[in-house]
């Protein structure tokens, strides 16, 4: 059902009249199952329209490097020699691809002429397309930065009516301009003083010009057709934001305004940081976009830096993957309106990609970031690029292979087929779907099921003690006595005096902090512990005794050279920053490449497992091991060098369980247990002092936000965790506080999406009515058979900036029902809605739905066609449990206040 052919360096892919013809006649017999719409007789015709998509790119692969360190940037393209060979392969995640060859050669102007190849990869009557480049290096060293994959347009076919209409449009905006002109140019003519024999004419001339060249330049720079109506963006790491971006203010009159200031970052589209680079840069420093030449020496500057002047220019820039939300009619009330195009990678193992997206021209395009690695056949090149004596002497890397680039399409749930493709392709660490009875099978100590637990951080931050941890776990003991069960007592950051320096005691610790694990199994929890494995501090023994350990900043400038060092030397090889955090410190960032530094790694955390217990690792700060530095090894990307650091910590965590943070997203598949998706939650709702900033500053918002937008990807590429869940009203100086809807709003978030439930209170003073909310939490939903309880999906069409509705089907005693969550993100009270007929319950239109809201105990009836409306207040959740009342006189059961499923607190269920 696609073509795909190479054409003028590059290559196309469109639909074929088959494939519009299939997907003509689904519509057409799918168009009867939206019997409740207002306009059901006129919409199957108008759906039924043939609807293509055309995917061209320019050139088939584009390379970027640097003849020296601090040179000229060169550019080549690959050209294309012949096609070699055709195969069958079997493609983990995707499934068994015809795979087609071609070999060239990478030519440039500058750049030496470089062996390449590129393969493709179909699935017959599948709408996935995969590709992947492979280059050897030549004689000649270079320096290579990026591969683009991808430069091209991604646009839909539109019929011919909706052209008719983009017809009448462009009719009404000439007579706009037409009608602004003669309004205009007389009164600048008349300023001019031009005689009155010459004023009609040149009005009606000057007119006429405006009227026709403005609309073309708007058609090219503005864009007429809003074909894209929104688009996905995944941040880096965990702390990176993640969320949907609308383009419903890019086109019409003001998008070229908009455009314009966008290109200046007044008001860009991309969510960035707002705390400066320097003490959140690094946090947020993924795959790059291509630099351009004209600063060569700038190459270190991130893509978003200034206004596409450092490197290419992009409106948004996404990690990894995106999802385009693609317009297929007018008809936006149907729920098959909406056409999903995801563009990504099915791994970042060799390098960490980005997807750059223009939706002004409807452009995309693909870039691996290689870092500037050493790129060399047999060569040794004297440099201090690769290693921290310049004496030293490097052999440059021979070849270099990318990751898959994948593209899909459907109207369907495109999203998670990719995620899910992901997840089989990188081997992710999931619960088994195999198991009989359903519990989560986890190769871990902490035995079956998700962990939850207890954690230190949030209450005590970094002045936690002995006695601290001793009092909550003796609490702990009691309730789980009570059914809360909490069965993990992690100890946070504060036992120690230095990063680096994890297994010396401090004067809070004074017997280590693997005696957390003791004090853990004299009631009856397991043991867990915060460590920054790749971080350390400038007055640890670990950078005093090895600084050659530490990961150095260019010698020809980094934007991330440490900032106490950086009015000191600009232009020597001193450490990179890692980033600014809590308690106000910046850190230094170890070198995964040095053997001698990862076998210190593997040493201490081998020695917490396995000689003090401890079965629970919170494993922080993972980003620091992927800073753009320099390294003991040259010819690695940024990329793989984290592949060792996960592999390293893999083999030394064992069978405990491995909870990542501030980890690079797309690179930890398949090596952790669970991910954070989120920033650090908190009491208040928005970050302070900075209050709009919606990245990595402690929030209840931009913690909400992240873990409703990657709920897909829990139980696909792992366990997510949405940080702890605190409950209390304030904290200790009473300087942030909460209110009982927000506390009632994230636990709905802890409840529903079903990952790692840890409460981060001081449990001795927890207020009554708060230690209520948690009491409904347990037993949680992951804890039943799947059997009886269904993971819950997002319904999501891109509209908001993230998922708001979240849907759980669950059986129980009484029969089955859907559990419905509905958020409210925003700050004033507003309503939530969902038609009951896109739950699937099985019913009729004109049968009756029994509605129960959980948090309000309140009761509602009406019919399977109708649209249920709640009001919720600001920064809080409704829990809606949604049944189909089979008759009016047997009794039907709603719901209690005993467990917030609404159902699955019944053992029992029996009418007479």
């Amino acid at each position: 059902g696609k073509m795909l052919e190479l054409e003028d360096g590059g290559w196309r892919l469109r639909s074929t009249r088959e494939e519009r013809r299939r997907r003509r006649s689904s519509l057409m017999s799918s168009s009867p199952a939206h019997p409740a719409s207002p306009s059901s007789k006129t919409c199957p015709s108008r759906s039924t329209r043939a609807f293509g998509w055309r995917v061209r790119s320019q050139h088939l692969l584009e390379v970027t490097a640097w003849r020296s360190k601090g040179g000229r940037l060169c550019t080549g393209r690959l050209e294309v020699v012949d096609e070699v060979s055709e195969r069958e392969e079997e493609i983990r995640g995707v499934g068994l691809c015809r795979i087609r060859r071609y070999c060239g050669h990478i030519v440039g102007e500058k750049i030496p002429r470089l062996p390449a190849w590129i393969e493709f990869g179909e699935i017959e009557d599948v709408n996935v397309l995969i590709w992947r480049a492979e280059i050897e290096s030549c004689e000649q060293p270079i320096f290579l930065e990026t591969i683009t994959m991808f430069d091209g347009e991604v646009m839909t076919e539109i019929s011919a009516s909706h052209a008719v209409q983009q017809t009448h449009t462009r009719k009404m905006e000439v007579l706009m301009w037409t009608f602004l002109s003669l309004a205009f140019f007389p009164l600048v003519f008349a300023s001019l003083k031009v005689s009155r024999m010459l004023l009609m004419p040149l009005t009606v001339l000057s007119s006429l010009i405006l009227a026709s060249i403005i609309p073309k330049l708007q058609c090219r720079y503005v864009g007429m057709e809003e074909i894209w109506t929104s688009a996905l963006i995944n941040g880096w790491q965990s702390f990176s934001y993640a969320g949907v971006i609308n383009f419903r203010f890019c086109f019409g009159i003001l998008g070229s305004v908009r455009r314009f200031f966008c290109w200046l970052n007044i008001m860009p589209l991309q969510v960035r940081q707002q705390t400066g680079w320097l003490f959140s840069g690094p946090f947020h420093d993924g795959a790059r976009m291509p630099p351009n030449s004209l600063f060569g020496r700038m190459r270190f500057l991130p893509a978003s830096f200034g206004p596409g002047i450092m490197r290419r220019y992009a409106a948004c820039v996404s990690d990894m993957f995106t999802v385009l939300h693609v317009k297929v009619d007018e008809y936006q009330s149907q729920s098959n309106a909406s056409f999903q195009f995801v563009a990504g990678f099915l791994s970042q193992r060799e390098q960490f990609g980005c997807v750059a997206i223009n939706p002004w021209r409807q452009q995309v395009s693909l870039h691996a970031s290689c870092d500037g690695i050493l790129f060399s056949k047999r060569s040794k090149v004297s440099s201090s690029h690769g290693s921290l004596q310049s004496s030293d002497t490097m052999i440059g890397a021979n070849k270099i292979r990318t990751d898959w680039a994948i593209m899909m399409w459907s109207e369907g749930d495109a999203y998670g087929s990719y995620l899910q493709a992901v997840g089989e392709h990188c081997g992710a660490r999931v619960p088994s779907k195999s198991v009989e009875e359903g519990r989560a099978a986890c190769s871990c100590e902490l035995g079956p099921g998700i962990p939850t637990g207890w954690c230190s951080w949030y209450e005590y931050m970094e002045k936690v003690s002995e006695q601290d941890l001793e009092l909550n776990a003796h609490k702990l003991h009691g309730w789980v006595k009570q059914g809360v069960d909490l069965r993990v007592l992690q100890l946070d950051d504060g036992y120690v005096d230095h990063w680096g320096d994890w297994a010396k005691s401090s004067k809070r610790f004074p017997e280590g902090a693997g005696h957390v694990a003791s004090i853990a199994g004299r009631y009856g929890l397991a043991g867990g512990l915060w460590i920054a494995p790749w971080a350390a501090d400038k007055d640890s023994q670990i950078a005093r005794e090895h600084p050659e350990w530490i990961l150095r900043a260019d010698a020809w400038g980094d934007a991330y050279r440490s900032p106490w060092l950086w009015l000191l030397d600009l232009f020597s090889s001193r450490a990179a920053n890692s980033g600014f955090t809590h308690p106000g410190k910046w850190f230094y960032g170890l070198d995964a490449t040095h053997p001698e530094c990862r076998a210190h790694v593997k040493s201490f955390i081998q020695q917490f497992v396995q000689q003090h217990g401890i079965k629970f690792l919170k494993l922080d700060f993972l980003h620091a091991a992927a800073l753009p530095a320099l390294h003991f090894d040259p010819t690695l990307t940024r990329a793989q060098v984290f592949q060792l650091a996960l592999q390293t910590l893999r083999e030394a965590v064992g069978d405990a369980f491995f909870l990542a943070c501030s980890c690079p997203i797309g690179a930890a598949v398949g090596w952790v247990d669970a991910m954070r998706v989120s920033a650090d939650t908190n009491l208040s709702w928005r970050p302070w002092p900075i209050w709009w900033d919606k990245t990595n500053l402690p929030s209840g918002r931009n913690m909400m936000r992240n873990s409703l937008m990657r709920h897909p990807m829990h139980g696909l590429w792992w366990m997510n965790n949405p940080d702890c869940l605190v409950l209390g009203s304030s904290d200790r100086d009473g300087s942030a506080k909460q209110s009982y809807t927000e506390a009632v709003g994230k636990a709905t978030l802890a409840g529903m999406t079903g990952g790692l439930l840890f409460l981060s209170d001081d449990l001795l003073s927890l207020p009554v009515e708060r230690l209520r909310i948690l009491q409904c939490l347990f037993p949680p939903l992951h804890s039943q058979p799947r059997s009886l309880v269904l993971p819950a999906r997002t319904v999501f069409h891109g509209q908001s900036e993230c998922p708001e509705v979240l849907v759980s089907e669950l059986t129980g005693p009484e029969g089955m029902w859907m559990l419905v969550g509905l958020f409210n993100l925003s700050d004033h009270h507003d309503a939530r809605a969902i038609a009951l007929s896109s739950l699937p319950l099985q019913v009729q239109d004109d049968e009756e739905v029994v509605v129960f809201d959980f948090w309000n105990g309140q009761c509602t009836r009406g019919w399977a066609s109708a649209i249920c409306a709640i009001q919720i207040p600001a920064h809080s959740a409704a829990l809606l449990a949604v049944r189909y009342r089979r008759t009016r006189e047997e009794p039907s059961y709603l719901g209690s206040d005993l467990h917030f499923s609404c159902g699955l607190e019944l053992k029992k269920w029996e009418t007479g």
